[in-house]
């Protein structure tokens, strides 16, 4: 299996000693779904001191004044021999003709890659892989794997992502409320259920209240050979080192995946999504 880890610490060797070859890195100042960012500087060190397959991600909300640093950003990136660039915003389709870059750039846009027709026509315009999302059924995400014959993405594991502002969510709520933000972790509770809210400088993000898992479905989509995204984010680090060796062991099931991080979900994969317009 293709196996890429999007980790919630900097402790790269932590995650080699586990078997991992290859990262998902969140660029500083220019990410969103993320608690731990890498600068430039970071990245560079450990393309240049491990023998590891380095993607670094940039997935927030490209506005006119962010264009120059991003230029900056990308020829920077150019010099360095990442694997490929995981990208949001369409702007940075254009810059990379428009600056001659050498890397891969693979679309991923959160929700909104649901069909293998999508996916070609980002394949048409320049893209080298996309991210699938999983808020659709596990045989459609099997339907797009046999229809492409690019890199596909698929989330594995981890805290998915259920919604996401640029607004300063939580501070503007203390602000509101006058009251002092004293606490670690924030969440949004409804009935039994608890989802974190992650403010940053750049957004605020809701998670699930499950850690998402796939391993029930694996035997199936493996086949295509897939890059399976294993992401750390509020998972306990030791955690997610034993779900990282049984997923290089080839030993994952949903029994084990639950041995060690208590109930997990396999939310819309075998659900389908029903949309209802109201007049």
């Amino acid at each position: 299996m293709n196996i890429i880890v999007k980790p919630n610490t900097k402790k790269i060797k932590d995650y080699i000693n586990a078997g991992c070859n290859a990262f998902i890195l969140c660029l500083e100042n220019f990410s969103c779904f993320t608690k731990v960012t890498f600068s430039l500087d970071d990245i560079s060190k450990i393309i240049s001191n491990n023998d590891v397959s380095v993607y670094v991600s940039i997935d927030k909300h490209i506005f006119n004044e962010d264009l120059d640093d991003l230029r900056k950003v990308l020829l920077k990136l150019n010099d360095m021999n990442i694997k490929g660039l995981f990208f949001y915003d369409l702007s940075i389709l254009k810059l990379k003709k428009d600056l001659k870059l050498k890397f891969d750039l693979i679309w991923s846009p959160n929700f909104l890659v649901t069909n293998y027709k999508t996916c070609n026509f980002y394949h048409d315009l320049g893209v080298s892989g996309v991210t699938i999302s999983n808020c659709i059924l596990a045989s459609d995400i099997e339907k797009i794997l046999s229809n492409v014959n690019f890199k596909c993405f698929v989330w594995a594991f981890g805290y998915q992502l259920m919604s996401v502002s640029d607004r300063n969510l939580v501070s503007n709520y203390f602000s509101e409320v006058k009251e002092k933000n004293s606490r670690n972790k924030h969440y949004m509770i409804e009935d039994d259920r608890k989802f974190e809210i992650v403010e940053t400088d750049i957004c605020t993000f809701t998670l699930s209240d499950k850690i998402f898992d796939i391993s029930l479905y694996l035997e199936k989509l493996k086949k295509y050979a897939p890059y399976l995204i294993l992401d750390e984010i509020s998972v306990a680090h030791n955690k997610f080192l034993s779900v990282l060796k049984l997923y290089n062991l080839d030993l994952v099931s949903p029994k084990e995946i639950e041995s060690i991080v208590g109930k997990t979900s396999t939310y819309f994969l075998n659900t389908n999504t029903i949309v209802k317009v109201k007049r």
